[in-house]
């Protein structure tokens, strides 16, 4: 702005970002770049880690005021700094409150107190990351163009794909949140810019189900073998199950339930065998209706495999992402097999990946390079 380039655009973005700058998540985010900075150091020099141990009292000192100043926090934003208030107590459970007389010596002692500061930081920055999104999606001018026309496909989220690998063994599998009908209300109130796109057409047309039916088929083409759904319907799920027993006889289905908003796993049997193993886990207090299913399927060359899928509940804050890693953290220490998880977890990973590290979980994430979810902001 200062250089004069497109500054109205420029001043107009500050001017946006100006309640999040002064915002307490802004402190917060700094002291987890704290934390980052100590844990480099102490993988530094004998001596770096000296000094970088003197800062845990600091560190700590700064949490606790951070900590009593979201007791003071206006009633709008009261769940925001109760997740904070959270987030922070359980940071410095892996905090040491007193120091030895001497730092540790012992390599592996060093790595603990590493391992202990880095589940802190990722503490930290998961709640920076959920009140991040509330905020970035609770501007009064939104902070981009409506897409409108501009997007041509049946859902507001696009597919996600990976290959999955064991051993010399890989195939394809993916999920896709098609967008339940019964949620169209927020597309046609232009929450998120997609009025007037491809959704409105086919939706006004009567022509979406056939739409999406068409996308899953061709995905199924391209040698997907495991696809999860999200925010299916009854009428949905009875077309889709009758155009592949009429057109992929050899794709199967499992759906989670009867709700009006229910998951489905679709799966090849002519390469992954169904084990007749699954289950419906109601994780989710707050929504007795909402489960987290499993199922189990043995491939030729890779063995057993677990297929995971969900829709985790939207609301930023309350029980539900923590709801979710102790039941993944349920399943995956019941029975040990490699475990893919295909679902909309509704956060980014830095909202969700703490909570299932806190378990000691050896998780992983598919780098996603777009956006999985189309909005303005």
């Amino acid at each position: 702005a200062e250089r004069g380039f497109d500054l109205e655009w420029n001043l107009s973005i500050l001017e946006a970002l100006r309640p999040l700058l002064g915002h307490w998540v802004a402190e917060l985010n700094q002291v987890a770049a704290h934390v980052e900075t100590i844990i480099n150091m102490m993988q530094s020099s004998h001596e770096l880690f000296e000094h970088a141990c003197a800062d845990l009292p600091i560190l700590r000192q700064n949490l606790s005021r951070l900590k009593s100043r979201l007791h003071n926090i206006d009633e709008s934003e009261k769940q925001a700094a109760e997740d904070g208030r959270d987030s922070i107590a359980k940071a410095m459970e892996y905090i040491p409150e007193l120091l030895p007389e001497s730092p540790p010596e012992a390599p592996k002692e060093k790595d603990m107190l590493r391992t202990f500061l880095h589940k802190a930081q990722l503490l930290l920055e998961s709640c920076v990351e959920t009140v991040l999104i509330g905020k970035l999606g609770s501007f009064e001018v939104p902070v981009a163009k409506p897409l409108g026309k501009l997007w041509t496909f049946p859902s507001d989220h696009p597919p996600i794909a990976a290959m999955l690998k064991l051993g010399e063994n890989s195939i394809k599998v993916a999920s896709w949140n098609v967008l339940n009908r019964n949620y169209y209300k927020y597309i046609d109130k232009d929450t998120q810019g997609l009025k007037g796109s491809e959704i409105t057409m086919q939706h006004e047309a009567g022509t979406r189900e056939s739409k999406i039916i068409e996308k899953i088929e061709e995905m199924l083409q391209n040698d997907f073998r495991i696809l999860c759904l999200q925010e299916c319907w009854p009428e949905l799920l009875q077309q889709l199950g009758e155009a592949l027993e009429e057109r992929q006889p050899e794709v199967q289905m499992r759906c989670s339930g009867e709700d009006k908003n229910q998951e489905a796993i679709l799966f090849h049997s002519d390469h992954v065998y169904f084990r007749e193993r699954i289950h419906f886990h109601r994780a989710f207090r707050e929504n007795s209706k909402k489960v987290v299913t499993e199922a189990h399927f043995k491939h030729a060359g890779m063995g057993l495999l677990r297929v995971v899928t969900t829709h985790l509940p939207g609301a930023p804050f309350g029980r539900a992402r923590k709801e979710f890693a102790d039941c993944i953290a349920g399943i995956v220490k019941g029975e040990k097999l490699p475990t893919v998880l295909l679902a909309d977890l509704n956060f980014p990973e830095k909202a969700i990946q703490p909570l299932l590290l806190d378990h000691d979980l050896d998780v992983s994430f598919v780098p996603t390079p777009y956006p999985t979810n189309i909005c303005q902001g």
